[in-house]
């Protein structure tokens, strides 16, 4: 810490970085909830959800000897441009969509590495943000539900006016599910167009400086050696 000013009731901690600032606020959090927790059978909990806070979060829940399953959390944000009538049903949808009713019950710490790719898609519908960027999205997820998700996401952005911006190394997903296109070049600018224009075999080989149908192919390909 480099500095601690206490004015009243109120003290303020300069740190070297937000990393150590939130590491402090962490551990302040959690000996308050740990203190509830061992009188009281729940704690409600509510977290600021935005990008400052990520340095906390993260910290919090390296915590140890926390019950999170005895914790309620809420957030202070609420959905943007969502009718609040409509909350519940999307919820609902959304486990249904995203196969999460065996994971409502568990701790993050306990589900696999597919089952929160799932939670987290679920989530950033959720929080109604009017774009929404994710990287390799479905990587851990079985074929028929990388197909489901994709299908789900590219036709509720389509229906709410919601930008997704999606980056995979699975072609075939890129070309189905993509209304536009961004293909990085070595050494020479993006092509960027409509996907029926930008996806073609040229451009693809291109950028891979590998034949398409190893490309398209290459999990096949995988199995194929292994099984041989």
């Amino acid at each position: 810490m480099l500095k601690q000013i206490i004015k009243d009731k109120l003290t303020v901690k300069i740190f070297e970085n937000r990393a150590l600032a939130g590491q402090d606020a962490a551990r302040d959090g959690a000996n308050a909830i740990r203190e509830l927790l061992a009188k009281q059978e729940w704690v409600n909990i509510i977290f600021a959800a935005a990008p400052s806070q990520n340095d906390t979060l993260a910290a919090l829940f390296q915590e140890p000897d926390i019950d999170w399953t005895r914790c309620r959390a809420f957030h202070m944000d609420e959905y943007v441009g969502f009718p609040k009538e409509k909350k519940e049903s999307f919820l609902q949808e959304l486990i249904s969509v995203f196969e999460l009713s065996n994971v409502l019950s568990r701790k993050t710490q306990e589900v696999s590495k597919g089952e929160l790719q799932r939670i987290i898609m679920a989530f950033s519908l959720l929080y109604g943000s009017k774009s929404v960027i994710m990287d390799e999205p479905v990587f851990a997820l079985e074929d028929y539900q990388k197909e489901k998700a994709m299908e789900y996401l590219a036709d509720y952005s389509r229906k709410s006016g919601m930008s997704l911006l999606f980056c995979a190394h699975e072609l075939n997903l890129c070309e189905k599910y993509s209304d536009n296109m961004c293909i990085f070049l070595r050494d020479k600018n993006p092509l960027v167009g409509k996907t029926k224009d930008v996806f073609t075999q040229e451009n693809i080989e291109a950028a891979y400086n590998v034949p398409l149908a190893m490309l398209k192919h290459k999990e096949n390909l995988h199995r194929d050696i292994l099984e041989n």
